[in-house]
Order: structure tokens, then sequence, then C-alpha cells
């Protein structure tokens, strides 16, 4: 009875598994590239950071699937008692977004 409980378990949550691009992205403070993509499935919703960037789903026929805005995470804030506080911005760095799969997206 456990094993069946078990597999019934299993196979809901795979049943309801989101899928996702992850894109492993670049950005050198000008320009983006993609260091990787790949499809992945997961029960759980996967977010992005809000941000001022903007990026969106279309279909073959140019149709907008999903809009999404999102951070990149290069800004981080540091506070310490002996020194001023200050922003750390980094021009070169790698990170990820992930954004929900279309079996008819385009770009």
């Amino acid at each position: 009875m456990k094993i069946k409980l078990f597999l019934l378990i299993l196979l809901i949550g795979f049943v309801g598994a989101k899928s996702y691009y992850v894109l492993d992205l670049n950005h050198n403070g000008i320009n983006f590239s993609l260091n990787s993509i790949s499809v992945e499935n997961n029960a759980f919703e996967k977010t992005n950071s809000f941000g001022f960037w903007y990026g969106s789903i279309n279909d073959f026929e140019n149709n907008i699937l999903e809009e999404f805005n999102f951070d990149m995470g290069n800004e981080f804030y540091i506070e310490d008692f002996e020194n001023p506080p200050k922003t750390i911005i980094f021009e070169n760095f790698d990170f990820t977004l992930y954004i929900p799969y279309y079996e008819n997206a385009k770009k």
C-alpha cells in the first residue's frame, strides 16, 4: 500500500510539473550573451527577480505569448559598522533566467 501511495504522489507531482527554459546568460556591462539554454521540468513555480529589464516570448506569427520583467542581481548593498554604506555593481557577470516553456515559441 505504501508503494502505491508513493507512486501516486510521484505521478501527481510529475503531471503537475511545469516546464521552463533555463537561460544561463552573461552581461558584460553592455551586451548580453547566451552561455547555455535547456528545458527543465519543475513542480514548483520558478520566478525571476523583478526589475526594469524586459523580455517576451513570441510565437511563429510574432504574437506575444508572455511578457516579463527581470533583474540581473548585479548590485549589492554593503553596510558594516566601521565603514560608510556602499553599493557594489558588477559589470561582467553570469546570471540565470527561468522562462515558462511554450511548445510554439519562436523567440
